[in-house]
């Protein structure tokens, strides 16, 4: 049984007129103006770079709850604390910006050329909400505290965020790959990135 996603790629033809919202003025036929591989898009990097910190800091998770017991201590430091406000600080900044980048910059421009589904931007909604009950929690942490109390809840909440996340960037990338970064490459000229704005850091 093969899944929906499979499906689309079998079924899926970007220079299929319809998925253009313009085809006469717009057409689908740029593709052969890109010079990389859709696996290389600057939006699977992107990604890449998102998964990375999620992986990264369930590690840090790990590391803590080793040192718990290596070092025989049972309260977190300082330092420690105040590295996971700083890392967290930066991590919510940078998958807020990605999100509003999305949202606010390329959805609505891609819009103008192809037609894209709103499931991909509901699912932020999701997320946020999650970020929010992370970011609650890390903010309002004080010493003392336990580390095995901190990388209980931490790990709790981020695997939650991790489950939601991670299939979330997939389906953007397999689902936008086969279907819409291919129609962006097939209807927007070379790169499409230029058009929105050459600042853009998703």
């Amino acid at each position: 049984m093969t899944s929906a996603t499979e499906d689309l790629k079998k079924k899926f033809n970007p220079t299929n007129p319809k998925w253009a919202v313009d085809a006469i003025n717009f057409p689908p036929d740029k593709a052969k103006l890109y010079g990389h591989p859709m696996a290389e898009d600057g939006w699977v990097h992107s990604h890449n770079a998102l998964r990375m910190e999620i992986k990264d800091f369930k590690g840090a998770l790990d590391k803590i709850e080793i040192n718990s017991i290596k070092l025989g201590s049972k309260d977190l430091k300082e330092w420690e604390l105040d590295a996971i406000k700083k890392w967290w600080t930066a991590h919510k900044e940078h998958v807020t910006s990605h999100h509003e980048t999305e949202d606010e910059i390329f959805n609505p421009y891609f819009r103008t050329r192809i037609k894209y589904p709103e499931k991909l931007e509901t699912d932020h909604a999701g997320l946020v909400e999650i970020i929010n009950e992370i970011d609650e929690d890390v903010s309002n942490r004080k010493l003392p505290i336990s580390r095995n109390e901190l990388v209980s809840t931490l790990r709790r909440i981020w695997n939650r965020y991790e489950k939601f996340m991670l299939p979330h960037l997939l389906e953007e990338e397999e689902v936008s790959k086969n279907r819409y970064i291919s129609i962006l490459i097939e209807i927007f000229s070379n790169p499409y990135h230029i058009f929105i704005c050459p600042t853009l850091h998703i």
